[in-house]
């Protein structure tokens, strides 16, 4: 059993084929191990920034079903993934990303608020071991 210190919320973007435009699909996933860390420093060009997180998802963790990415964007019906691009965010977030809500708000508003770079698929051994590992 994995020691969980969070939840999280992960927005998959969707291609609208109809209207042409990305739709975003929000899961909401409780029980995850959150560990984050923010740096900031002054340069000699500027102050710089490098925050990061790894989020471990224990495989059971969500009621959808996961996708890996390609198989997501061919029928993301009933499910999710963790795909580069996405956004993973600490909490059970509410909002939806939508013409009143933005990327970049969601980013800016909340400060544990993530673009995905990987997600490892470790659903092998034991089930109580199998899990996702997210970085962002």
């Amino acid at each position: 059993m994995m020691y969980a210190n969070a939840d999280c919320t992960v927005y998959n973007r969707q291609l609208d084929r109809k209207n042409r435009r990305d739709t975003w699909v929000r899961t909401q996933i409780r029980g995850v191990f959150w560990d984050s860390s923010h740096a900031h420093r002054h340069g000699d060009k500027g102050d710089i920034t490098a925050n990061n997180v790894t989020v471990y998802i224990p495989a059971d963790a969500c009621d959808k079903a996961y996708k890996p990415p390609k198989d997501y964007a061919s029928d993301p019906s009933g499910a999710y993934t963790l795909a580069p691009g996405d956004l993973i965010i600490r909490g059970l977030i509410r909002e939806d990303i939508d013409a009143n809500t933005t990327v970049a708000a969601l980013l800016q508003k909340y400060d544990d608020a993530y673009t995905i770079l990987s997600c490892e698929d470790n659903r092998y051994g034991s089930s109580d071991l199998q899990h996702f590992c997210v970085k962002g």
